[in-house]
């Protein structure tokens, strides 16, 4: 389960993954996540909505010392390889 905004009429929409149990930990992170799904390809955007993280790893660990104090964001998506 997943939630989004509509950010034409500000309406809160609840989205139902299908077939898909998503985890992400630990939140809040100091210097790494972990993700536990069946798609672990991510964008990790700033408070600004700048794409700070492009991460496509069988893993799931995703390495984020490099970040300075914030609030992130995580996307899910599918990085495609050709």
């Amino acid at each position: 389960m997943a939630f989004c905004q509509n950010k034409r009429d500000s309406i809160i929409t609840e989205i139902k993954l299908e077939n898909d149990d998503f985890n992400l930990y630990p939140n809040p992170f100091e210097s790494f996540i972990m993700v536990s799904s069946k798609n672990k390809d991510l964008i990790i955007t700033n408070a600004d909505g700048k794409n700070i993280i492009k991460h496509s790893d069988e893993k799931g660990f995703v390495d984020l010392t490099d970040l300075m104090v914030g609030i992130y964001f995580v996307e899910r998506t599918r990085i495609i390889k050709r």
